[in-house]
């Protein structure tokens, strides 16, 4: 345990060999190009068209074929060609293809959700609803630990992957800010119920040292938030009454209540005391969505999601309060931030334990889906970073 392990992924495409200098059976179009050109050429011929133009026409099919292998599949990642034609068709981009259904918003046709019961529930707690969960975690800073504490770390990272069974999806959230201002303010109460007028002064001096720094956004704050989807399997049932359904709806999400919190005690097995676990509730799901979905706020002096936060109202009415625009060029604009979608079907080759590709800083955001789906991470623009708050 002395060095720092290097997993290897076996993130790399196998190879299918090699044939006429082209890659697996890329050969075969370029061989039914010729074939079809010949065919073509004699087909013609006999029809009585000249020989230039049936062998300007019997040409299309080979030469078609020699620039789809070339230029869109030798040597190209899986994909390349779907992806290279869809930005071509302008496809590739978040724009819109229909217009908009509403004159108030053009995302409603998103997924929407409500906050029920400390879960964010998306369509009917039945089959072919989705249910999910929060949970704020604070690891500890492992920058500088011995190479054993990091491959350590690197285990419970791949248990908390293990936990991405079928029918679950795990999302991460991680992003910095500069806003200590509520443990500030708790810290500032304590200081004035001490006793003692030395350490009431230590306190206050180190109040009145961090609060301007806060408000000026000098200070950098890291929080990662871990999101459990479950999808739901149960069936309703046609034949039942409206109480019926809602006692039914109430067993469903009784037992997803379950579930969330047997997941919650398997994150603190997996890391241990060192690493506070805290599930969110319904204000805790939408202080965080309306972050999100409005980055922007970060810039705000003050701001207190819980006032304006209503449980009666959906994930879209309580925190999306913005427009997503589409860029022709890739990514959307949301909220006056430039944000990027990067796609993975596997993981980079090799992949380091302290390798972070794309870290936000203050202002930005990242995400990173696990589960039956490519994972995906999504970045808004990045800010400046500050300084941390050292005592």
């Amino acid at each position: 345990m002395g060095e720092l392990r290097f997993t290897d992924s076996n993130a790399g495409d196998d190879s299918a060999g090699r044939a006429f200098g082209l890659e697996g059976n890329l050969y075969l179009p370029v061989v039914f190009g010729l074939v079809a050109g010949v065919l073509l050429f004699a087909g013609l011929g006999f029809a009585g068209v000249g020989l230039p133009l049936a062998g300007i026409a019997a040409a299309a099919p080979f030469v078609a074929s020699i620039v789809w292998v070339l230029g869109f599949r030798h040597g190209k990642p899986s994909g390349y060609d779907r992806d290279k034609m869809d930005d071509l068709l302008g496809g590739a981009d978040f724009t819109e293809e229909t217009g908009s259904i509403t004159h108030t918003k053009g995302h409603t046709s998103a997924p929407d959700g409500r906050f029920i019961e400390g879960m964010l529930v998306f369509g009917s707690p039945e089959r072919g609803g989705v249910v999910a969960k929060g949970f704020r975690l604070e690891p500890p800073d492992l920058r500088g630990a011995s190479f054993e504490r990091l491959n350590a770390f690197q285990d419970q990272v791949r248990a908390l992957l293990a936990l991405a069974s079928p029918r679950r999806r795990l999302q991460l959230q991680w992003w910095p800010d500069s806003d200590y201002r509520q443990p500030l303010l708790d810290y500032h109460a304590r200081t004035q119920e001490v006793a003692d007028p030395v350490v009431r002064a230590v306190r206050n001096e180190r109040f009145t040292r961090y609060w301007p720094r806060t408000l000026s956004g000098d200070l950098r704050r890291e929080h990662l938030a871990v999101f459990l989807s479950i999808e739901i399997s149960a069936y309703a049932g046609n034949v039942r009454t409206k109480d019926g359904l809602r006692d039914q709806y109430g067993v469903i999400l009784q037992e997803l209540a379950g579930q969330f919190e047997e997941f919650a005690g398997t994150l603190r097995t997996v890391f241990g005391p060192e690493t506070p676990v805290r599930p969110m509730d319904d204000a805790d799901h939408g202080a965080c969505l309306r972050r999100f979905l409005n980055p922007s706020l970060a810039r705000r002096s003050a701001d207190d999601p819980a006032a304006s936060f209503d449980p009666t109202l959906t994930l879209q009415e309580n925190c999306w309060h913005c427009e997503g625009i589409g860029q022709r060029d890739g990514g959307f604009v949301l909220d006056g931030h430039f944000h990027a979608v990067l796609a993975l079907s596997r993981w980079p080759h090799p992949p380091r334990p302290d390798h972070r590709p794309g870290n936000p800083r203050p202002g930005g955001r990242s995400r990173r889906n696990a589960g039956g789906a490519a994972p995906a991470r999504t970045r808004d623009q990045p800010r400046p970073a500050g300084p941390r708050a050292r005592g």
